[in-house]
């Protein structure tokens, strides 16, 4: 391939990489908010017209034909919604042929439903003080009980019908049979349809809420009428009732059997907080619209609240149970009068009816809407991650998977028989010896010619690194979020914390083209990155109050990460120059390993101690510790012959190479530079390295998958899952960074990389079709930490790797591209999970990403190590 060409296709695919990484930072705005507005609402009008078609069904009572065809009306109403009706037929003493009418709309939480309902049936008998006595032609046509509630119901499921998100809770919607007592004569009781469900319908690992529409419309802002008025009634409207499960008062409960537990007090009055405070929401004066503790059962949330779960009871005027301070209870229930008529007249009108409806079905849309939206928001928040994003259902044939894996095993056999031919058997150690250049030796007192300085720089340096990402990504953020710094503000400090490490790549050529070398080729940049790393630290001291100056707070991330970016560069850079080519998987495993012992003491440590410390405390104990570390390179000499600082007196620099050959030190300019690079990126290996760096995380789609599956699924808490991905796994990611790079010294990276690579894809298939050993959390801790034991011992040698094949002379610009080709990498793997986990349910989609693992395979093997020092000079990087 031309030089030109490939110069230009490295470019694109960096230009892209900024890109697509602007894209994650920042994310439209419409997608992560939640919508604000519902999308519906519930009318009055058209619940009216819901009850006046029940109405004109008749008389209603259990085994008649006008019960028959007013819940066939009701299930094709839902029907035409589209919603699935569950018909739940059941018998009693007294009833043939009962039947409920259940909707569901799945919500996140499947053990958690929210249940609303009303009954379809009526009754009619004689008032007190002969209650319950039933006669020849009584017949009621239920418009009050309980057409206004089964009308309202229905306009409920229209509505949520059009509701497009997904709930956080599961909702039923729940139409009753047989809910009213059948008289003095009857065996039994009301309430069967509930009790039916209750007993049947709900497991018991299940908690609900339920709120029960019974006889309501007559209600504020319904003014009484003069009539009531002269029969005593001395107020102003007519109350709507909110009958809750109770907060002080149990006793009726208790009477009846109930053992009240802590936990159910609690619920009670948590959810008549959430009441009274939606009532407040919508401006309902305390006065006429009541959240009250129940003390009289009376209807089908009795049920409810005898089997531990918590209820409401929304209820207007009522037939002689007189609550304190109300003179004005009177309703047509259980009566011939209860039609459509006489509830127009006692309300007013039509229109005065119709507000008292909107009255009731305000506040459950405004439950139900709270529930929405906030599972809407909470999946905007968690967009990163996540953890409320739901997978698809779709599979794909597992003889694809099988074929894939065995074609993959003949491979691997087939370059495992010809080791020789594609370098499997390298061994490092003797490719040094053979070269003539010296071992790992630690006489000298410079980093070229002493083991152990080099580790401790390296490693040093990478440390200094891990410790600010650790706190600004995690300690500071958390600090901001709890003052109460928004979201939006948050994800604009971070996006400018990134930018500068998307954009790194920028200062390869800096740093190749402008060196000092009488203070050595990549030393003077390293301690510049330090010095403003530890300026910019130091500056953020005397910011205030950093809640209230997240810009300026912004800002100084930007500069920050800026610093921070180009010691990463630097130091990179540094390992290519004097790092040995047998010593390369062993070292890196190490400074990957320090820069997450960084993180972790920036993160974690400063994270536990900033309750004590403030964060100006933990500002403060950085500062020292980045001065230490800065020591290290301070005072270290590269190479032979160069000054520790800049006002000592110039010393020769040696100038004969290992090779025996002189070197002649010339200044070049940037367009040398960019003509090495096109040089370095001309060869088969390199040019094979991009494409291995470009698809080495492409199985990354699966990681915001993971918080779901454990949590939405698999019902582990926020604390497990965060101590187990930030405590195990990291510390086994450490073990798998320096034992891979122990096994790549001793074996070849080549070798591990491609065992490991194909381990690793063989534990995740096998993850992927264990599902029914998901719920083991033995089998679940073991299996991830196999999986990223084996994928660090792939990465680790994969980064040597892509070391080994860097020509020094362009190493800062080299090596950079091609840790920019993986961060590219990673963020096409994430762009991949929408579209892959919408469709695939979670074994298939373990699968895919095991493909996507072995694909690493195919690109490592056709890389040759040894070509760019055999090609290109073997010693080019030690000059």
């Amino acid at each position: 391939m031309h030089r030109r060409s490939v110069f230009a296709i490295l470019l694109g695919l960096l230009m892209l990489q900024v890109s697509l990484s602007s894209a994650i930072a920042y994310p439209n705005d419409v997608n992560a908010q939640a919508d604000e507005e519902p999308p519906s609402w519930p009318e009055g009008s058209a619940a009216y017209d819901n009850m006046v078609q029940m109405a004109d069904f008749g008389y209603r009572k259990i085994d008649t034909q006008a019960n028959f065809d007013a819940r066939n009306w009701i299930a094709e109403e839902l029907e035409d919604m589209g919603y699935y009706v569950e018909r739940q037929a059941f018998q009693t003493q007294e009833c043939n042929n009962c039947e409920n009418l259940v909707i569901t709309i799945n919500g996140t939480l499947e053990d958690e439903w929210i249940v609303v309902g009303a009954h379809h049936d009526a009754i009619c008998y004689s008032p007190p003080p002969l209650i319950g006595q039933t006669y020849t032609g009584c017949t009621s046509s239920g418009a009050y009980d309980d057409g206004t509630g089964s009308g309202s119901l229905l306009e409920l499921a229209r509505t949520f019908s059009e509701w497009n998100q997904t709930p956080t809770h599961t909702w039923k919607l729940a139409w009753w049979d047989y809910e009213e007592w059948q008289g003095t004569s009857s065996s039994e009781g009301g309430g069967m349809g509930s009790l039916h469900f209750v007993t049947e319908q709900i497991p018991d690992y299940v908690d609900v809420t339920y709120v029960n529409l019974d006889m309501f419309g007559l209600n504020w802002p319904v003014p009484t009428p003069l009539a009531s008025q002269l029969s005593g009634c001395d107020e102003d409207f007519w109350t709507l009732y909110m009958f809750t499960s109770p907060v002080s008062d149990w006793s009726y409960y208790e009477n009846n059997g109930l053992e009240v537990t802590e936990d159910m007090r609690s619920n009670a009055e948590d959810f008549q907080t959430q009441l009274k405070q939606i009532n407040t929401d919508l401006s309902h004066p305390d006065e006429w619209v009541r959240v009250i503790d129940d003390t009289k059962g009376n209807s089908d949330h009795f049920n409810f609240i005898m089997h531990n779960h918590t209820a409401t009871w929304l209820r207007g005027q009522h037939q002689y149970l007189l609550e304190e301070g109300d003179s004005c209870e009177q309703t047509p229930k259980h009566s011939q009068s209860d039609s459509v008529t006489v509830i127009n007249t006692m309300a007013g009108g039509r229109n005065n009816l119709e507000s008292g409806l909107q009255t009731g079905l305000d506040i459950v849309a405004t439950l139900a809407w709270q529930d929405w939206n906030n599972n809407d928001s909470d999946m905007a928040d968690e967009e990163d991650s996540t953890s409320t994003m739901s997978v698809g259902s779709g599979s794909i044939s597992g003889i694809l998977f099988l074929l894939w894996f065995l074609g993959m095993f003949v491979f691997v056999g087939f370059i495992s028989i010809r080791r020789d031919r594609f370098q499997l058997g390298m061994i490092l150690e003797e490719e040094s010896a053979q070269s003539g250049s010296k071992g790992s030796e630690s006489e000298g007192k410079t980093l070229v010619d002493n083991y152990r300085a080099r580790v401790l720089t390296l490693c040093a340096l990478y440390v200094a690194q891990g410790i600010p990402w650790g706190f600004i990504t995690v300690t500071f953020v958390t600090f901001l979020a709890v003052e109460g710094v928004a979201a939006k503000e948050l994800a604009f400090l971070l996006t400018l914390g990134t930018l500068p490490w998307s954009l790194k790549f920028l200062w390869g050529p800096v740093i190749d083209r402008f060196q000092y070398r009488q203070l050595g080729r990549r030393r003077p940049w390293i301690l510049i990155a330090q010095t403003g790393m530890v300026l910019i630290l130091s500056s953020m001291l005397f910011i205030p109050n950093p809640a209230s100056n997240v810009q300026l707070v912004a800002v100084m991330f930007l500069i920050y990460n800026i610093f921070t970016s180009l010691q990463d560069v630097s130091t990179d850079a540094l390992a290519v120059d004097i790092l040995k080519p047998h010593e390369m998987e062993k070292v890196n495993s190490y400074m990957f390993t320090s820069k997450t012992v960084g993180g972790i003491i920036g993160g974690a440590g400063l994270g536990t101690i900033i309750g004590t410390v403030g964060i100006t405390g933990a500002i403060l104990i950085q500062i020292p510790i980045l001065l230490v570390i800065m020591l290290v390179p301070l005072l270290m000499r590269e190479r032979p012959g160069e000054k520790l600082f800049p006002w000592e007196e110039d010393i020769a620099l040696e100038t004969v190479a290992p090779n025996g050959l002189e070197v002649v030190e010339e200044e070049r300019t940037f367009k040398e530079i960019l003509s090495n690079v096109k040089t370095a990126f001309s060869l088969r290996s390199t040019q094979i390295g991009i494409l291995l760096s470009l698809v080495i995380s492409l199985s990354f789609f699966l990681v915001p998958i993971l918080p779901l599956l454990f949590l939405a699924e698999l019902n582990w808490s926020q604390e497990r899952f965060n101590a187990t991905k930030g405590g195990i796994i990291l510390v086994v990611t450490m073990i798998g960074y320096i034992v891979g790079g122990q096994l790549g010294r001793k074996f070849g990276g080549k070798s591990v990389m491609i065992y490991s690579a194909l381990g690793a894809a063989l534990t995740t298939a096998c993850w992927g079709m264990s599902e029914s050993l998901w719920d083991s959390n033995l089998f679940m801790m073991s299996i991830w930490s196999i999986h990223t034991l084996l994928w660090a011992m792939v990465s680790i040698n994969v980064y040597s790797l892509m070391m080994r094949i860097t020509w020094g002379e362009v190493g800062g610009t080299q090596f950079t591209a091609y840790m920019a080709m993986m961060n590219l990498s990673a963020i096409i793997g994430y762009q991949l999970t929408d579209p892959l986990a919408s469709r695939f349910d979670y074994p298939t989609l373990f699968l895919i990403s095991a493909v996507l693992e072995t694909i690493v395979i195919i690109g490592a093997i056709f890389i040759d190590p040894s070509e760019t020092r055999r090609v290109l000079g073997e010693d080019a990087n030690t000059v």
